[in-house]
């Protein structure tokens, strides 16, 4: 599998608002960093905007946003509420929310 395509395919399926997709692909993406460890160059940028994203806007703890946060691997610090400054990540999120 390689991971940068398989959270493209996430992130286009967030544009697309298929959450049962994202959710799948985060699963499937957070399975193969279990197995095998390499996270792939964009993946972990990408990961990081898709947590936010299903953070802040999920529609409660039976949308398919909720339970990609669950099998999403990026784990955020105590203290971070949104992604590092400057990132992939950031910009990723600034684009859906119409910043970018």
């Amino acid at each position: 599998m390689d991971p940068d395509a398989c959270m493209s395919e996430a992130m286009e399926a967030y544009r697309d608002e298929d959450y049962e997709t994202v959710r799948d692909r985060l699963s499937d993406y957070s399975d193969w960093l279990r197995k095998d460890g390499f996270c792939g160059e964009e993946a972990p940028d990408i990961a990081q905007a898709l947590y936010w994203l299903s953070v802040w806007n999920h529609t409660g703890q039976h949308s398919y946003l909720y339970s990609a946060l669950s099998v999403n691997p990026f784990r955020p610090g105590p203290i971070s509420n949104g992604p590092e400054s400057g990132s992939y990540a950031e910009m990723l999120v600034s684009e859906f929310n119409g910043e970018g």
